[in-house]
Order: C-alpha cells, then sequence, then structure tokens
C-alpha cells in the first residue's frame, strides 16, 4: 500500500469514527472533559506571516481596538469555517488546488 493509500484510508476511518452518534463510539467510561483549549501550530511562509501581521494591525485600527492577534484572527476564521458551509466549500476548493500544484510539482521536480 502506498503512503498516499495509507492517508485515504486513514482520512477514511477519521470520517467514520466522526459520522458515528457519540453513544456509538468506544469511549473510557469517565473520560475527563477537556476544558483547556487545544494548542494547534501553523507553519506560514515569510511572505505570509508580514501580510497577516499588517492585516492584524489595520484591523486593530479600524475596530479601534490596541492590538488584534494572529491568534483572534485564526481561532475566528476556524469558528466560522465551522459553522458556514458556502466558506468550508471554498476552503475544500482551495485545499484541493493547492494539493494538485503540490502533486504537480512532485511529480515534474520543479518548485
Amino acid at each position: 500500500m502506498s503512503k498516499a493509500d495509507e492517508m485515504r484510508a486513514a482520512a477514511q476511518r477519521r470520517r467514520e469514527r466522526r459520522a458515528q452518534p457519540v453513544t456509538e463510539r468506544a469511549m473510557p467510561a469517565a473520560a475527563p472533559v477537556r476544558v483547556k483549549p487545544v494548542r494547534r501550530t501553523v507553519d506560514l511562509d515569510p511572505q505570509a506571516h508580514r501580510d497577516l501581521g499588517r492585516w492584524c494591525d489595520d484591523a486593530a485600527v479600524a475596530l479601534g481596538a490596541t492590538r488584534v492577534t494572529g491568534q483572534d484572527v485564526l481561532s475566528t476564521l476556524v469558528a466560522r469555517l465551522l459553522r458556514d458551509d458556502e466558506l468550508a466549500q471554498a476552503v475544500r476548493e482551495d485545499i484541493a488546488a493547492e494539493l494538485h500544484r503540490r502533486s504537480l510539482t512532485r511529480s515534474t521536480g520543479t518548485t
């Protein structure tokens, strides 16, 4: 099985697990409820990092806030992504295009 096949199979298992009602999932008898936020990290290219910083600065001025952080932006984007079907579809399309671009780059050996 190729690495791509393994990744597709793992993704399919995750989708199936998420589709099950919580009552059908194998849960520990007394699973503690997590209340502390879970950290995620993201790697940005240097230009995107600078652009996000500028965007945050501009947003702070527009909102009359002292500061708007990248964390504020990313948390808000994730919350909107999870409740806005049109945004979710647009993001999926962008991801598909990026994955396709990467596969072409790998197959041709260009960067």
